[in-house]
């Protein structure tokens, strides 16, 4: 039992929802190899769960953090007050509901909250914010590789963890961050304006890219945040 206690805490378990698509042969969950080796690699157990709330609660209560991940898809417009999608991308109206759901019940309880591409978007929305479509120049074919600078603003925890300002990241986006929900701040853009990152200013860990850093194409940074998300997993961890 002490062995099992030790191991948890040493490696902090973060829930990770997986996609939702439909085939001939019926729905199949995926997930990129990518994302859980990110986590691993920085010292988590990833935890990929399925689609419903049934047991929502008791996956919440056995998870030190949540990373939310990015998809082909956009945010369900019912869920932005809009009636139709303004969006060139589909919907996934299951997807977009449970990760909603895990945010909420996350960002309760001060569980560290980690979202990529999609994932920014979509805590940018849980707290009150919109998107902004028809993005150019943000869609590059080559995610190992960099496709463009981003701004770090400086003072914010992504300033903290990549510890300077300038530096340059992969891309694959058509729509972006758009206004920003409630006690949001910006912590980095792209020359051209785009958002490419935000934190919340409430909660201790709360983050955001809007690029892929699970492909490590900034080799000094893109490990760092995986890193610190983990440590804050770890420490939330500890406190149980």
């Amino acid at each position: 039992m002490s062995t099992l206690s030790s191991y948890s805490i040493t490696k902090p378990h973060i829930l990770v929802l997986p996609d939702l698509q439909e085939e001939s042969s019926g729905q199949v969950y995926k997930i990129r190899v990518n994302y859980l080796q990110a986590l691993s690699d920085a010292g988590g157990i990833p935890w990929v769960m399925p689609y419903g709330l049934k047991d929502l609660d008791a996956y919440m209560e056995g998870c030190h953090g949540l990373m939310i991940i990015g998809g082909g898809h956009t945010i369900d417009p019912h869920f932005l007050g809009e009636v139709e999608n303004l969006s060139s991308l589909p919907v996934n109206p299951p997807r977009t509901k449970m990760e909603l759901a895990l945010f909420h019940r996350a960002y309760a309880l001060n569980l560290p909250i980690l979202g990529i591409c999609g994932g920014a978007q979509l805590i940018n929305v849980a707290l009150g914010g919109g998107l902004l479509h028809g993005v150019r120049g943000h869609t590059h074919s080559h995610p190992t590789t960099s496709a463009h600078p981003i701004e770090i603003i400086a003072g914010t925890q992504l300033s903290k963890i990549f510890q300077k300002t300038l530096t340059a990241v992969n891309s694959s986006h058509v729509q972006a961050i758009g206004p920003l929900g409630h006690r949001v701040c910006v912590n980095a853009t792209a020359p051209d304006g785009i958002i490419e990152g935000i934190e919340s200013t409430e909660h201790p860990f709360c983050l955001g890219v809007q690029w892929h850093p699970e492909y490590a194409s900034e080799p000094d940074g893109d490990p760092l945040l995986f890193q610190a998300f983990i440590d804050q997993a770890r420490f939330r961890a500890d406190a149980i």
